[in-house]
């Protein structure tokens, strides 16, 4: 099995601009590596040559990128257990192009899958150092650890290479961690006023209640099934969600994409079996990534949601009618339908054209929400306008709290019962 992608984001020249891809064998014999075939302006060098049954090997690349602005390129990988190529992909922006070429760095200096040395200096907006400020690291939509900074306001992690969401009381942002880019600082606009919990010693110990007798009530399966399900289907309707998502240039910037991954993994999460769910990305052009119609998988729908990258100009119009008809395609009698747009600004072209087929679908019983991630003010305007065409509210997504369940709380409202 390959991994088979990685995106630099915004490489400069202070930037360590290689990546390691992992080959593991799963079969019973051992994996020669025969070859991988790259132009000269890029580098590749393998931890082994042989791989034993259930060892990992690393393809380390180095990528000099030729010109300046957005790459994605596509190299060919030969095995021996493996009848034809396998393609793995590098992509991102580069700020120069390379007047020198730089081979890859050597596995015995720069052991594949080392972790990255990554500091977090939290300040208030005074730049006094913030003591206990909270830090949560997330990775491709998933919370790999909540942390707190110590008494000066420092935090030190260890973390493999790649591209992290941090999210602060106030701040949050994406960051692709490597050897230049090691620390964040981060000012916060927080109450300066201490806060001093009481001593054990001098806190009371309330004194124990006096036992009441209550009349011991039987519980239903209903009243069970609310306090454990969060979409209870004695409350909730059948979902048939489709994700359009905004994948311009700009969500790249701000952790707009990032904040996004967070927010539908977490709905996900509580979807059930009977809920549909498409995705739908769309930046130039519309492309249908995941289609689910019964028995919900949602680890298939997460790997959707982290393979998500941004690049291109925002091209609705034509999205909104591919997403309306996939909605049509797994329509729900007497359940929601609803298209969920998600982006964060206005149409490059357009805008009439998409509140129109927004009243369209509303007329043939889908729902069209938009999600704005970190939108103006102009562009929520015009958000809002979309939404109330299509029979939906706007949700503004605007940081970490609000992933929790600001979308959550859109899907119950149409699909209560």
């Amino acid at each position: 099995m390959l991994s088979s992608q990685i995106d630099f984001g915004t490489l400069t020249r202070a930037d360590e601009n290689f990546a390691d891809f992992g080959i593991e064998n799963q079969s019973e014999k051992s994996v020669i590596i025969f070859r991988v075939e790259v132009p000269k302006y890029v580098d590749a060098t393998f931890s082994e040559k042989i791989i034993e049954p259930g060892d990992t090997a690393f393809i380390r690349l180095r990528y000099n990128p030729p010109k300046k602005g957005v790459f994605k390129e596509k190299f060919d990988v030969f095995t021996s257990a493996w009848a034809s190529p396998q393609k793995i992909t590098v992509k991102g922006e580069s700020t120069f192009a390379a007047d020198r070429f730089i081979p890859c760095p050597d596995f015995s200096d720069d052991p594949a899958g080392s972790l990255r040395p990554f500091s977090v200096s939290a300040r208030s907006m005074q730049n006094i150092p913030l003591a206990e400020a909270e830090v949560r690291v997330f990775k491709d939509g998933e919370e790999k650890g909540k942390f707190y900074t110590d008494e000066n306001g420092e935090l030190d992690l260890s973390l493999p290479l790649g591209r992290y969401y941090f999210a602060l009381t106030g701040l949050d942002t994406s960051i692709f961690v490597n050897a230049t880019n090691d620390h964040l600082v981060a000012f916060l606009n927080v109450d300066q006023q201490e806060v001093i919990p009481p001593h054990p010693e001098m806190t009371p110990v309330p004194p124990d209640p006096e036992p009441v007798l209550e009349e011991v009530q039987t519980t239903s399966y209903d009243e069970v099934e609310n306090e454990n399900n969060v979409l209870p289907l004695s409350k909730f309707k059948p979902n048939n969600l489709v994700f359009l998502v905004d994948v311009s240039t700009s969500m790249k910037h701000n952790g707009k994409l990032d904040l996004l991954k967070v927010a539908m993994i977490n709905l996900v999460d509580v979807l059930r079996d009977v809920d549909n769910f498409t995705l739908i990305s769309y930046a130039t052009d519309a492309g249908v990534i995941l289609k689910t119609e019964s028995n919900l998988d949602k680890e298939a729908c997460k790997t959707a949601i982290k393979g998500l990258t941004a690049g291109g100009k925002t091209e609705g119009a034509k999205a909104l009618n591919r997403a309306g008809q996939a909605a049509l395609d797994f329509y729900i009698e007497e359940g929601n339908n609803q298209i969920i747009l998600a982006t964060d600004g206005a149409f490059n072209e357009g805008a009439k054209k998409a509140q129109n087929l927004s009243a369209k679908y509303k007329r043939k019983g889908v729902v069209t929400s938009v999600v704005g991630i970190k939108c103006g003010k102009y562009t929520t305007k015009e958000m809002k306008e979309l939404a109330e065409k299509g029979g939906g509210n706007f949700v503004a997504l605007n940081g970490i709290d609000d992933a929790d369940d600001k979308i959550l709380d859109e899907v119950k409202l149409r699909s209560a019962k």
